[in-house]
């Protein structure tokens, strides 16, 4: 088998149609059925897929059968297991044998973050705050946390449909989005007033350009 981890066990007839774009079986493509591409047929497409052996589907079917068990050694998950555990038990003794300054310090820090964490959890604000959804969950007439933000926009002042300068900056000014909404609604009742206004002028009162 090839390092890409797959071989095509297909006679060599049905290669070379493959490579004539045909498929595999011989049949050119103005005979495919609809939808297909490559084979003739859902049928030939699955007959052909059943050829190519993956290695990996190869090797959990054989370890499935065989059982998982090293040929040389004998060796067993559950016997692997006890053998981590035997390392994992004499590592822990031999570090509060011989480390036992480190862990007074590391369990010193520990204990002062409990603390600091006990602190926490006993502050009523702070506790609401951080568990909204929890507290929401434990009793659901709760109401949820409010959720407020502001944005801010760069407004013109005399609004470009009212005549102002899109690009001054002294016809420029910040609003909040809820002001911002605002004033382009007013903006935009001038701009209708106006119009309807210039609608009704006299032609014989508009200057001749």
């Amino acid at each position: 088998m090839g390092r890409e981890g797959y071989v095509y066990d297909v006679p060599e007839e049905w290669m070379t149609n493959l490579k004539l774009g045909l498929c595999w079986c011989g049949v050119p493509k103005t005979n495919f059925e609809k939808g297909q591409r490559v084979y003739c047929s859902e049928a030939h497409s699955k007959a052909f897929a059943a050829r190519i052996k993956d290695w990996g589907s190869l090797r959990d079917r054989f370890i499935e059968k065989h059982g998982k068990k090293c040929d040389d050694c004998g060796i067993t998950p559950e016997m692997q297991e006890v053998r981590r555990k035997e390392l994992e038990d004499a590592w822990i003794d031999e570090i509060i044998a011989n480390f036992q300054d480190a862990i007074n310090r590391v369990r010193a820090a520990k204990l002062v973050e409990l603390d600091e964490r006990y602190q926490q959890l006993m502050n009523d604000r702070r506790f609401v705050y951080q568990n909204d959804w929890e507290l929401r969950r434990a009793d659901d007439r709760m109401p949820e946390k409010p959720r407020y933000f502001i944005d801010f926009d760069v407004d013109h002042k005399v609004a470009i449909v009212n005549g102002g300068n899109e690009w001054d900056e002294e016809n420029l000014q910040v609003l909040c989005k809820e002001c911002h909404k605002k004033k382009t609604k007013g903006d935009v009742r001038a701009s209708k007033v106006q119009r309807k206004r210039d609608a009704h002028i006299p032609l014989d009162t508009i200057k001749q350009t």
